[in-house]
């Protein structure tokens, strides 16, 4: 193989590879600054308050630490069944807002910082933490 062809294929692969990945991360880190910000919370909340919030609950459950694991356990719905990353935002805004109220009305609730709130709104902050 010639060494002119050997570098276009080579570039042509990279790019090939490359560009899916790339617009995928963007897509969720769109997504990610979508889920990050609680509603209620942040009308009652500054940015501190909220990121100390989602800081002790890292601490408390090491087990959604990571961006992605934080938005996957948001955006699944209350069977189980996890939502598309696809949606559109204003269906996951209506997801979230679903989920912090099923969490008050079966009980799904932590104290942190001395505020009672809905694992799901826990996880926003946490989420708005690590942003």
């Amino acid at each position: 193989m010639k060494r002119k062809t050997f570098i276009y294929l080579s570039v042509v692969g990279t790019v090939t590879i490359g560009i899916p990945s790339l617009s995928c991360h963007h897509r969720n880190e769109t997504l990610n600054k979508s889920l990050s910000q609680p509603k209620f919370l942040s009308h009652i909340c500054d940015e501190k308050t909220l990121t100390e919030i989602g800081t002790e609950y890292n601490k408390q459950f090491s087990s959604g630490s990571t961006k992605d694991q934080l938005a996957d356990l948001i955006l699944t719905d209350s069977t189980g069944k996890p939502s598309s990353q696809t949606s559109n935002i204003s269906f996951i805004n209506s997801l979230v807002d679903q989920k912090i109220k099923q969490d008050f009305e079966t009980g799904r609730t932590v104290v942190i910082k001395g505020w009672v709130l809905s694992v799901t709104e826990v996880r926003q902050c946490a989420l708005f933490s690590l942003a």
